[in-house]
């Protein structure tokens, strides 16, 4: 690997937040991810990244999703998914982040592309269904029940996807799901009373990778 190339992806001496990044560490990673967004890296570092150095950088961005810098995360996985836009996890990031910023509709597009790229992703499916209510709740906030409806709609396909699979490791998701569906049932009473009724949004949070 050049220099150029690893000064592109790496942050030196650390390899990850439990190592002991710092914030020279972190500017310094997001000023090579901005680097790649602006294309001020030659094309042909940026064609020689291999999958190895893109989860690198991945690990990094989620490193800095989970610190709280969301918006540093976001240059990072938003390039990432530029450069491989067949990689699902990026876009299920992508998601994650959204909806940690409450960016409800961003994160429900972010998320079903990361279903489009993996069916069985259903970490993705279950946190798209969750963001989904949050948005059919604000369109009963704002008076609009055909909206809701279409949110309710969305909400029950994912949920179905999650109920539907068979691996054992989506058990988790099942869990959520579950909950998730009296919610939906809850809120869809709502829908003909034509308003929220003061009832709280879901509020699970995004799955972990």
């Amino acid at each position: 690997m050049t220099d150029e190339r690893k000064a592109a992806i790496d942050a030196p001496g650390v390899d990850s937040v439990d190592d002991g990044i710092t914030e020279t560490t972190i500017e310094s990673l997001v000023k090579a991810a901005r680097a790649l967004v602006r294309g001020e890296l030659s094309p042909a570092i940026v064609a020689g990244l291999n999958s190895e150095d893109l989860y690198r950088m991945a690990d990094f961005g989620y490193d800095l999703m989970e610190a709280g810098r969301c918006d540093d995360a976001r240059v990072i996985f938003e390039e990432l998914g530029s450069l491989n836009p067949y990689d699902a996890y990026f876009q299920a990031v992508l998601g994650s982040i959204a909806q940690r910023q409450s960016e409800y509709s961003r994160a429900a597009e972010s998320y079903g592309r990361a279903v489009a790229l993996d069916p069985e992703d259903t970490f993705s499916w279950v946190n798209r269904a969750e963001v989904l209510l949050h948005l059919c709740r604000r369109a009963l906030d704002q008076g609009d029940p055909a909206a809701a409806l279409t949110s309710l709609g969305e909400v029950d396909e994912s949920l179905r996807r999650v109920r539907e699979s068979s691996d054992a490791a989506a058990a988790p998701a099942r869990e959520r799901a579950c909950r998730l569906a009296g919610t939906a049932d809850r809120l869809r009473a709502l829908v003909g009373r034509g308003g929220s009724g003061g009832f709280p949004p879901p509020n699970l949070g995004p799955s972990p990778r």
